[in-house]
């Protein structure tokens, strides 16, 4: 569906759309990803998480995420589940 609405506004086929999308979401895994190492309770070492980032990049089902594949938009939504979980107040439990 993102695809969909992706190709319709760029002018893009759908599989180019799909390859956009799924990138874009990879982009914002590893923001997402980046902004819950640093806010951890135990400070971490730029090393530590320049590393922990740099086997996320690599390691080998990320193909999948490079791809017009939906695993991409999956992880991008648990992970944004997971960071307003842990970091910010969820609004039902006020």
């Amino acid at each position: 569906m993102t695809g969909r609405i992706i190709g319709r506004i760029t002018g893009l086929d759908i599989s180019d759309a799909l390859v956009l999308t799924s990138n874009g979401c990879r982009a914002g895994v590893f923001c997402l990803f980046g902004a819950c190492l640093r806010r951890r309770s135990r400070p971490v070492e730029e090393n530590e998480s320049e590393l922990t980032l740099f086997t996320l990049a690599l390691f080998p089902p990320t193909l999948y995420m490079r791809m017009g594949y939906s695993e991409s938009t999956f992880l991008f939504v648990v992970l944004m589940a997971m960071y307003t979980a842990l970091f910010v107040q969820w609004y039902w439990f006020n």
